[in-house]
């Protein structure tokens, strides 16, 4: 009975994300704008939250610091096939003293995962240019 459990949470941390723009090692002009469009499918007894998008100077997980660049972003779309869709125009700012170079994107989702309030993240690296 144990091992069903552990089976059965492990599969429900997982979930399937795809982002949709901007692209694995894309440029993002620093001071410009760029489309984020992401999407995440959700297991079916969990439900969909917000999202903050970070800009991270290097490897996030090693705990390099980041700018945020939106808080609580809400889906703009919740099909039947539980895929939640974040879309919304951002603006590549590196923070205070930041320069061209190789950034990380960080989405924080938060969601309802089997009733309780759950967290992961997920990052995309990018590339800031001048």
């Amino acid at each position: 009975m144990k091992f069903s459990t552990t089976a059965l949470l492990s599969f429900a941390a997982v979930a399937s994300a795809n982002w949709n723009s901007p692209a694995a090692g894309q440029d993002l002009k620093i001071g410009e704008k760029f489309t984020l469009d992401w999407t995440v499918a959700r297991y079916f007894k969990e439900s969909p939250g917000t999202i903050t998008v970070l800009l991270s100077n290097g490897d996030f997980g090693a705990g390099k610091s980041a700018t945020r660049l939106v808080d609580n972003l809400d889906y703009k779309e919740w099909a039947g096939s539980y895929n939640a869709t974040y879309n919304t125009e951002l603006t590549a700012n590196p923070g205070y003293g930041g320069q061209a170079g190789a950034y990380q994107l960080v989405i924080l989702e938060t969601f309802n995962g089997y009733g309780s309030p759950a967290f992961e993240y997920y990052t995309l690296d990018v590339n800031l240019v001048n």
